[in-house]
């Protein structure tokens, strides 16, 4: 059960916002809040999952740690990166970028001829790959947290376009933005 981590009792350099309160950063018994969610496993080693900030909570109120779901389906394959979403909504989707070079050389493999990646990402091979990559993912996840409807997407996202910080996480509002009609389209599809 993921549980909000705290830091205590150690050095520890602290930058704090201005908006922040230094009482809102510690609990009522000292101990940092560091916005970490994770667990203890039985060895006794602590498991960090997500960013407490990241957690979405769906239309049904159940929290949803996304970085464990995305991290089941991306580098697999020639999937590249994934960015699950399902914030206040009935079920999780998911956008998967594809890594063109690796999506090539699988459709070489299965004798698939297209002109174009776009081409490429509409043919049933590659879907039906691609489904089965987030089947086996959806297989070790709760019925909450399984991504019932995907779209593939021709690129990457990178720092260069603002979709990535500089140390390479998903700025999730930016791409969530940039392609709202795709996901839309997830939720009105039927």
């Amino acid at each position: 059960m993921p549980r909000d981590l705290n830091v205590g009792n150690g050095s520890l350099l602290v930058a704090i916002d201005a908006k922040y309160r230094i009482a809102d950063l510690y609990t009522d018994d000292g101990w940092l809040r560091s916005g970490d969610v994770g667990h203890l496993d039985i060895a006794g080693r602590l498991h960090i999952t997500d960013r407490k900030k990241e957690i979405l909570v769906n239309a049904s109120g159940k929290n949803i740690a996304p970085t464990g779901i995305e991290s089941l389906v991306a580098g697999r394959l020639f999937i590249d990166q994934v960015m699950v979403v399902g914030e206040a909504r009935p079920y999780v989707v998911a956008l998967l970028t594809v890594d063109s070079a690796a999506l090539a050389a699988f459709a070489r493999t299965r004798g698939i001829v297209a002109a174009s990646t776009d081409e490429l990402l509409g043919h049933p091979a590659v879907r039906g790959e691609a489904q089965t990559l987030v089947d086996q993912a959806n297989a070790q996840l709760s019925r909450p947290e399984q991504i019932k409807r995907f779209t593939l997407l021709p690129g990457g996202w990178s720092v260069e376009a603002g979709e990535l910080t500089p140390t390479l996480k998903m700025r999730r509002k930016i791409i969530d933005d940039r392609y709202r009609p795709q996901i839309e389209a997830l939720y009105e599809r039927t």
